[in-house]
């Protein structure tokens, strides 16, 4: 392992941080495209059976980021599809 210099470890942590953050954010962005398959796997027969198919429309996967929080948000349902809530139920 090479010597470090004291001034040298601040700005390997920041990459090393920066670079973590980045494979979080890829990967959370991946999760989510599977979570969106599968919840269009159950909107379209394999739990509900598909009709006009608005609801599988409406389905959404969104990652947020902000600062270092990442969240997934997961809608389903629109105001032109009110049957959408009563299967939360």
């Amino acid at each position: 392992m090479p010597d470090l210099d004291y001034l040298d470890i601040g700005p390997r942590l920041k990459k090393a941080a920066d670079q973590l953050d980045e494979r979080i954010a890829d990967s959370m962005e991946s999760r989510a495209a599977d979570l969106l398959k599968e919840i269009r796997s159950n909107l379209s027969g394999r739990v509900l059976k598909r009709q006009s198919g608005a609801l599988y429309r409406s389905a959404s996967v969104q990652v947020l980021e902000s600062g270092a929080d990442i969240k997934m948000k997961i809608t389903a349902g629109s105001p032109s599809v009110p049957y959408a809530s009563i299967h939360e139920f």
